[in-house]
């Protein structure tokens, strides 16, 4: 096996060096930030993601989604806000969850997890079931927590086999997720 000269290892440091560098500007590069000033919280999304609105009396909901004609298209993160009523506790909106997803076919609990987000008590719920109108199976996580007067419900959404490959874009969601003052 032939040695490396000084010279031939600094050049092999250097281009990984240039390649680590460049992936972590690519990873920072395809997130922005959200802010919802209404509902006063924040986070990241993903830049090239399409966005809708749903609003009904007592939710108000944003949904990121893949572009269409990518295989992102039926993977989402949905940010929904629902009115809390007087003595309403997360575990009672997690309870609700759990009962509409339980109507889908196939549908199995995997986590049903206590903790926090953005200082807040917080439930982690994940799932699988059957897509409606398909035979494929989706995967979905949902954080809910509370401040205020408001529930908030952070959704990941995606078929099963793209659950793993686009977790991270949820992760990052997660992780940058705060309430403004």
């Amino acid at each position: 096996m032939k040695k490396l000269s000084c010279r031939s290892l600094c050049g092999v440091i250097l281009a990984l060096s240039i390649v680590m560098v460049a992936a972590a500007a690519g990873a920072e590069d395809r997130f922005v930030p959200y802010q919802n000033k209404r509902f006063r919280f924040a986070t990241v999304v993903p830049k090239h993601w399409v966005s809708e609105l749903r609003n009904t009396k007592t939710t108000s909901a944003r949904i990121f989604s893949g572009p269409q004609r990518t295989e992102a298209y039926y993977t989402t993160i949905n940010f929904q806000v629902v009115i809390r009523k007087p003595k309403e506790t997360v575990e009672d909106q997690a309870k609700g969850i759990q009962r509409q997803w339980a109507t889908a076919p196939r549908y199995k609990l995997l986590a049903n997890d206590k903790g926090t987000l953005a200082g807040q008590p917080a439930i982690r719920l994940v799932a699988v079931y059957q897509g409606p109108g398909t035979n494929e199976m989706y995967g979905q996580e949902q954080y809910i927590t509370v401040n205020g007067n408001h529930f908030y419900w952070i959704g990941y959404t995606a078929p099963g086999n793209l659950y793993d490959k686009y977790w991270p874009i949820m992760e990052q969601a997660i992780n940058n997720f705060r309430f403004l003052p």
